[in-house]
């Protein structure tokens, strides 16, 4: 698939050149002026202990790269590739392929509505990550505990509540899915994630809806509602279920966000009792953030609760995340955090780890 992406890129190249010099080179300062490259890449040094013992090791967690093509105002073209490691070695996967269709529109209700087709975002991740910047961290509330990925084939639309803030209008910060009242986003969906291949043919609903209940007058409070109703990716089909509420509230100074889940399955299908019936969930997070702009610099805090019932009881668990950032160059920071979470039911040695993280997002 990688191949025959850069094959395309390559053909649409040559069909854009020109016979004459000057005109091959208008057809160049075209299209640079309508590309950006794109790179998001997170690197660590971690130290820890978790189930398989003690660990002392350098990784890569994230190796983005990006190339978005938007030869006019209405239409984009992204593909982004991602560097992992496997248990082989290192291998490439497509994260995004998709075309966007986008209605440069801003009225008193709906302002900026979009259409994405191919493997798009998912309508959680890509808001929460606007809100809480340490994905560097570790993987998000609901992706850490296999309710959600960031990625899937299907069809997304989305748009904004009202007319689009402005950054003076959002206490100096630059607003994002910056509706005066709020934003939205559903799709329908294979259901097995980006990194997985679909095992049946069910189709999957999700669907996120953001509020600004007061508006311009407190654009930083939201209230955010994600549903997913499907099935797991496996061939028995069970149920994947999640209703999950976010309250965040942003400003200059500070963020704090409360997280509630509920519901029963996973996104793999795995999460089932002994009839292939999906097992009930419930989680919580808290997440808060104290940012010192005059020295680039920011102090987070995170505690998650989760719990899945079983039919012997409960798997319970609760995780505590502490950690600095400072930002060096737009989004590019070092970051330095300590993890751990703890197994209450069954009981179990906890998992630990103190991470050194550099992130280039350029």
């Amino acid at each position: 698939m990688l191949r025959f992406l850069s094959i395309a890129i390559c053909l649409t190249l040559l069909l854009m050149s020109r016979p004459s010099a000057s005109a091959e080179s208008n057809a160049k300062s075209w299209l640079l002026e309508h590309t950006r490259l794109q790179a998001l890449w997170y690197m660590h040094y971690l130290w820890g202990e978790d189930a398989d013992g003690p660990y002392n090791r350098f990784s890569i967690t994230r190796g983005y790269t990006t190339f978005r093509f938007t030869p006019t105002a209405w239409f984009e073209a992204r593909s982004t590739i991602d560097l992992y490691e496997d248990d082989d070695g290192w291998a490439l996967r497509l994260k995004y392929l998709y075309g966007r269709l986008r209605w440069p529109l801003e009225t008193a209700i709906i302002s900026d509505p979009g259409l994405e087709f191919g493997l798009v975002h998912t309508p959680w991740f890509d808001f929460e990550g606007k809100v809480n910047h340490y994905r560097i961290v570790d993987n998000f509330f609901l992706d850490r505990h296999g309710l959600l990925q960031s990625a899937d084939l299907g069809l997304q639309v989305s748009g904004l509540i009202g007319r689009k803030l402005t950054k003076e209008g959002n206490y100096g910060m630059r607003p994002h899915h910056a509706g005066t009242w709020g934003s939205f986003a559903l799709g329908v969906y294979n259901g097995s994630g980006y990194k997985r291949n679909e095992a049946n043919q069910n189709k999957v609903f999700m669907g996120r809806l953001t509020l600004r209940p007061i508006g311009p007058w407190m654009p930083g409070l939201q209230a955010s509602y994600l549903f997913v109703g499907g099935k797991g990716n496996v061939e028995s089909e069970p149920d994947w279920l999640v209703h999950d509420l976010l309250l965040s509230f942003e400003h200059p100074f500070f963020l704090v966000a409360l997280q509630g889940a509920k519901g029963r399955g996973d996104i793999a299908g795995e999460r089932i009792d002994s009839q292939g019936q999906a097992l009930p969930f419930l989680g919580a997070s808290a997440f808060v953030e104290l940012k010192l702009p005059c020295i680039h610099t920011s102090l987070f805090g995170q505690f998650d609760w989760f719990r899945w019932d079983t039919e012997t009881g409960h798997e319970r668990s609760d995780r505590f995340v502490v950690g600095a950032a400072y930002y060096f160059y737009r989004a590019c920071a070092v970051v330095i955090d300590f993890d751990r979470e703890r197994f209450l039911e069954p009981v179990a040695p906890a998992a630990w780890s103190t991470k050194l993280s550099l992130q280039i997002a350029l």
